[in-house]
């Protein structure tokens, strides 16, 4: 199946590099894969016999240069470590009926849990709404975000692997990956945005800027002027993390404008209702088009700005930007005429 996407609502011919490989994409043929006699852990591991199962990671469907994890267990060491405390922490207790695993060693990304883990989930939908029990590590449960998003799924029978244990499945049915990094499948991620929202959502009218001041690294150097311009546009600035999940996932729900740093509360879309605007301000250079990917698939018209770097020759992910004030302003007045 390929999919097509269209061009940012802001776009300029400049930029045609920096979209032009991401209009299209094909996708992986999707759907369940029955796994026999399959240890899983409860760190997330997944073994065969001898054999330490590629699907235990997130990077299968990658090019070479994105399987470090895989590669790193692919080392004779650390693949014999890891499969001696998988057996050696294994319980008498198997599992003979059809079981459903769905996750892998990243899914508690924030990014990755919902772009991949839960559209994964409801690849295999028909399968859990009939009965079939769902596991995972039940560390995850631990996680605010997880397990307030999963109880919204209403799995009839949802159980827990403890860290230290591994549990023998007959037959584990395993979703086969739904999309390769940086991308989604629009289908399954449309289902668990539904899902996640819940039944007749708000009139989504709230415009969110998301501040990563508190952060330690990429944030705005120039935060006060920036928020100033949001405010001007009658942006509500809010710090994620003074919310619970719960409080942020309503805040989207009833978000018609969504405007961040790239990092993942762009992933917050997901729970905005179909037609809302996102905004990322990302740094000059390498274009990660994941945002404009999900935003895509979400059907949320798309902006972008482009930032400076504080500081030079220092990766995105670690560094601060500078915006052009001016800029901001001419971008919030399009989005609001859009």
């Amino acid at each position: 199946m390929d999919i097509k996407r269209t061009l940012p609502a802001n776009y300029r011919k400049e930029d045609e590099a920096l979209f032009r490989e991401h209009l299209s994409y094909a996708l992986p043929q999707t759907g369940p894969i029955h796994f026999h006699n399959t240890l899983a852990s409860g760190m997330s591991y997944l073994v065969q016999g001898i054999r330490l199962l590629p699907e235990s990671f997130p990077d299968t469907l990658e090019s070479s240069e994105w399987k470090w994890e895989w590669n790193a267990h692919a080392k004779i060491g650390t693949r014999i470590r890891t499969l001696l405390n998988i057996w050696r922490h294994r319980t008498g207790k198997s599992i003979s009926e059809p079981a459903i695993w769905f996750t892998d060693t990243w899914s508690l990304s924030y990014y990755f849990w919902f772009i991949e883990t839960l559209p994964r989930l409801c690849s295999v939908e028909s399968l859990w709404r009939k009965g079939n029990p769902v596991f995972l590590p039940e560390r995850f449960l631990d996680v605010e975000f997880v397990r307030d998003s999963i109880e919204r799924f209403n799995i009839p029978r949802l159980e827990t692997i403890p860290a230290t244990q591994s549990l023998l499945f007959k037959d584990l049915v395993i979703p086969k990956r739904t999309a390769g990094i940086h991308h989604t499948h629009p289908t399954y991620l449309t289902r668990a945005a539904e899902i996640l929202r819940g039944e007749n959502p708000p009139q989504p009218k709230r415009k969110i800027h998301i501040s990563r001041k508190k952060a330690r690294m990429r944030k705005f150097v120039n935060q006060e002027e920036v928020d100033a311009v949001f405010d001007k546009f009658d942006y509500e600035t809010v710090n994620m993390e003074d919310l619970s999940w719960n409080e942020q996932a309503q805040l989207m729900i009833e978000a018609r404008v969504l405007a961040s740093i790239h990092g993942a509360g762009l992933a917050n879309m997901v729970l905005m209702q179909p037609g809302s605007l996102v905004l990322e301000m990302r740094m000059k250079g390498p274009f990660n088009s994941s945002y404009f990917n999900m935003a895509s698939a979400c059907k949320h018209p798309y902006f972008y700005m482009t930032c400076e770097p504080a500081h030079e020759g220092v990766h995105e992910q670690q560094n601060d930007f500078i915006i052009d004030i001016n800029e901001l302003g001419k971008t919030l007045e399009q989005i609001e005429s859009y």
